[in-house]
């Protein structure tokens, strides 16, 4: 159980740093982590609430979930980051350039 939330930290501290240094915004990296750690956070509760014992293995898969959390949590704070106008001028622009790619990845 400690290995696993030790996991989930150290890939929630990364996707920040990597989050801080593409967008260059601290309250778009802030956000877009806050984004991760309640993916996270959900997964984790779900498996508790179903019984599951966080063992090796589950702590291993949540790991790797902060990095797919990750994964398009930039994507999509870089292609906002970089786009111009208002705010919901921004997130269409975002979703229009990354939406697909993202879904695509996802499946």
């Amino acid at each position: 159980r400690h290995s696993a939330v030790q996991g989930a930290c150290i890939g929630v501290a990364v996707a920040f740093a990597v989050l801080l240094i593409t967008t260059r915004s601290p309250l778009l990296s802030v956000l877009s982590t806050l984004s991760i750690l309640c993916t996270i956070m959900s997964v984790i509760g779900i498996v508790v609430m179903m019984g599951w014992t966080l063992g090796t293995i589950e702590a291993i898969l949540i790991a790797i979930l902060a990095g797919f959390s990750v994964d398009y949590v930039v994507h999509l704070a870089h292609a906002y980051a970089n786009s111009v106008g208002s705010n919901q001028e921004r997130v269409r622009q975002a979703f229009g350039e990354m939406g697909t790619p993202v879904l695509s990845g996802m499946l």
